[in-house]
């Protein structure tokens, strides 16, 4: 159930985007909100603006602006980030370390 209200806070931000609202002030809630994002949840919001009237064009010629305010929160960006800093973490051992 806490999808269905991700994908309205989503929504709502697709929808000021649309507005014309400044994509640094959405981006700035958007990072308030939610620590990572499904892409199967921005697909539904952009879905339920489609089926609320929205034309898919103008959903098309947006998803740039999409992307750039979901840009590395999506889930597999961030486990991608995680294991690149996991993996960095392994290779600063400290001096001395019998693996080094």
């Amino acid at each position: 159930m806490a999808e269905l209200g991700n994908v309205q806070q989503l929504k709502a931000m697709l929808q000021r985007l649309g507005a014309g609202e400044d994509l640094a002030s959405v981006r700035e809630d958007f990072v308030k909100e939610f620590k990572d994002v499904p892409v199967k949840d921005i697909m539904a919001a952009e879905q339920e603006l489609i089926k609320d009237g929205a034309d898919p064009r103008k959903i098309t010629k947006l998803c740039d602006l999409h992307s750039a305010l979901f840009h590395g929160k999506t889930e597999g960006e961030v486990i991608r980030e995680q294991k690149r800093m996991k993996k960095q973490d392994l290779l600063q051992l400290p001096e001395g370390h019998p693996v080094e």
